[in-house]
């Protein structure tokens, strides 16, 4: 019986799934090239679809950009109208010299 932690090893399973499921891949891209009919080809080309969706949905997910609130964003709106407040600095660029 193994002593440690659930999850603890967790990180190298997860290793070995993916190197399981490259090799997959490579063997499904084999077999999709060296397909005798075009019926054969079509189930290779629909399992192949059907693990890069499973890899797509085991991956993990970027959290959601956090949109601001009303409040939050008067504040903000405010605040980078005001650049003493908002670090930001106005750059004012000559005119360019038309009449040259």
């Amino acid at each position: 019986m193994n002593a440690s932690a659930p999850g603890a090893d967790a990180g190298g399973r997860w290793a070995g799934l993916q190197a399981r499921a490259d090799d997959l891949s490579r063997e499904l891209y084999r077999l999709r090239e060296s397909s005798s009919d075009e019926g054969e080809r079509m189930r290779v080309e629909d399992t192949l679809n059907s693990l890069r969706a499973l890899r797509s949905a085991l991956e993990p997910k970027k959290p959601e950009p956090k949109v601001p609130d009303q409040a939050q964003a008067s504040s903000l709106l405010e605040n980078f109208s005001k650049p003493e407040k908002s670090g930001v600095r106005l750059v004012f660029l000559p005119p360019a010299d038309k009449g040259k």
